[in-house]
């Protein structure tokens, strides 16, 4: 606790005093409290508390400010944190989870009934063809013509949507992630395709 904010009238009954608990009764306080939560744990501090301790601490100065360090404790503090620093591997790693956390969510958004249903009468309204190159069957997708993320009213819109290949749903500009942040762009095929 800071000194000097709160003034006391009298000193505590049992300051300077030794002997007032005897060994029995600090070992039965000292094992009672084994396991025992403090009273205040999972509690959040208020703005008012916040504002209070950070007013007490004003002015007050580190212990270690000043004192050098030597190289031996900055070699600890270096290795210490290496720890926490990821590697190239963890890097990779990472990245191929959020590539299958992605993935996981895209089959749960297929696997709905409504979305089901709407890849179902995309594909039948085209007649299993890929609106681009005429391929007909194979690996078929259905693309949001405007992407989700800009205009979820349409999400479930036949008309908003279109059968493609993959080849040329990755073409797309709002393929994937490319359609978050930029307008909606029509698709243009090259003109040995459309002849």
């Amino acid at each position: 606790m800071p000194r000097g904010i709160y003034i006391r009238a009298k000193p505590p009954w049992n300051k300077g005093r030794t002997g007032v608990y005897s060994d029995e009764a600090l070992a039965r306080m000292g094992w009672n409290n084994i396991g025992r939560a403090p009273s205040n744990k999972g509690q959040k501090l208020s703005d008012e508390g916040r504002a209070k301790l950070s007013e007490a601490h004003q002015g007050q100065i580190a212990w270690n400010k000043g004192i050098p360090q030597t190289n031996e404790t900055k070699e600890k503090i270096r290795e210490s944190c290496q720890k926490y620093i990821p590697t190239e591997e963890a890097k990779k790693r990472q990245s191929y989870a959020q590539r299958e956390q992605g993935r996981a969510r895209r089959k749960d958004f297929i696997s709905i009934p409504v979305v089901t249903e709407w890849r179902r009468q995309v594909f039948e309204r085209d007649n299993w063809t890929c609106q681009f190159c005429g391929q007909r069957g194979g690996r078929l997708e259905a693309d949001h013509i405007q992407p989700k993320c800009q205009r979820p009213d349409l999400v479930y819109v036949v008309d908003n949507g279109r059968t493609l290949c993959r080849s040329c749903h990755q073409q797309t500009p709002t393929y994937g992630r490319k359609s978050i942040g930029i307008g909606v762009q029509e698709f243009q095929l090259p003109l040995e395709v459309v002849l």
